[in-house]
């Protein structure tokens, strides 16, 4: 394989990396895509001209990569929001549903809802069936 076409299998193993948000991958592939670039750039020769090509292939690689990594911060970032404001609502008790879970609350707040319509049983302690 040529110099050229690893630059070229590396970038689009990093966009994969990227765009899945592998970040563990993302790495690995980053530090492979500029061993790649780094190998091209070694063997250009020094009489023609630099690969500007290059340059503007691995900038423009480099500026999407760091668009999506941020776009996916701000989402996880909004997430993580989410799940606090949700707490609030919650206290640091454990978010535990199950059926017995909710049989308590239907009977709470039936009871409730039957005392209120009986103001004097609630207030002396006695349940009126």
């Amino acid at each position: 394989m040529s110099s050229e076409s690893a630059v070229h299998e590396t970038a689009n193993k990093l966009r994969q990396a990227v765009a899945t948000e592998a970040f563990d991958d993302v790495q690995a592939a980053l530090a492979e895509y500029r061993r790649h670039v780094d190998s091209v750039l070694a063997d250009w020769p020094t009489d023609e001209p630099p690969p500007v090509e290059l340059a503007r292939q691995a900038d423009e690689l480099m500026q999407w990569a760091l668009q999506t990594v941020r776009c996916s911060r701000a989402r996880t970032r909004d997430d993580l929001e989410q799940v606090a404001a949700a707490l609030g609502y919650h206290g640091h008790s454990p978010l535990v549903h199950t059926w017995r879970n909710a049989d308590f609350v239907e009977s709470v707040t039936f009871t409730s809802v039957s005392n209120i319509a009986r103001p004097k049983a609630f207030m002396a302690g006695t349940q009126l069936a």
